[in-house]
């Protein structure tokens, strides 16, 4: 019996598809290409093409096509997300308590405060002494890895400051991070992060072409 698929296989298998259609349709210009995939995702809506956990952002494609057009840039996402997995899955298929501990460390040494903070409901704030902060939730993390030191649950970190090259750094590890917030979390002035197991998580990382 074979296994059921990742979100992140779902997620992949979507946009591999959809570039390979645009690229043996007739579309040969950002215009075409844009109405070609704007159409392309209504109609695997339409049809229910892909498995149901690909409805939302099937649905959130659709409605920025519809209002952005062009600038929608569906072409630009589907090939970002194919090229990160891609990536990703070449270098790291099981990230490690001590290939987390390495990414922290060496992000220390680039003028950025890391912190291991115990998390509850009330918000606490963070005193900069550097440029950036790393505040990484301690109880997910000690409860994130199995007992050979694997991730194998998610872990919650907080992001204040350049987090553009954190994100590179850990991409450059094979680590993808996803967003749940900019700013506004339980750590005052922070962005909320997911480090997940396997690089999956039910949403799209952060773009390495943005960083």
């Amino acid at each position: 019996m074979e296994r059921p698929l990742l979100f992140k296989e779902h997620l992949t298998l979507l946009t591999t598809t959809a570039l390979a259609e645009l690229a043996e349709s007739s579309s040969n210009d950002p215009v075409s290409e844009s109405h070609y995939l704007s159409l392309w995702v209504t109609q695997a809506i339409k049809n229910k093409r892909f498995d149901l956990c690909m409805s939302p952002l099937l649905k959130q494609w659709q409605q920025s096509a519809r209002t952005l057009g062009q600038a929608a840039n569906l072409k630009h996402q589907f090939e970002s997300i194919k090229h990160d997995y891609q990536y990703v899955n070449n270098i790291n298929d099981a990230m490690t308590k001590d290939g987390l501990l390495t990414l922290f460390n060496a992000i220390e040494t680039t003028d950025w405060q890391v912190s291991y903070q115990h998390l509850g409901r009330k918000k606490v704030a963070v005193k900069m002494q550097c440029s950036s902060s790393l505040v990484v939730d301690n109880e997910s993390f000690e409860k994130a890895f199995d007992e050979n030191g694997l991730l194998v649950n998610q872990i919650n970190l907080f992001i204040r400051g350049d987090n553009k090259h954190f994100f590179k750094a850990a991409y450059d590890c094979g680590i993808l991070c996803f967003k749940l917030s900019d700013y506004k979390s339980v750590v005052k002035f922070h962005g909320q992060y997911v480090i997940a197991a396997n690089n999956n998580y039910p949403s799209i990382a952060e773009f390495s072409s943005d960083f």
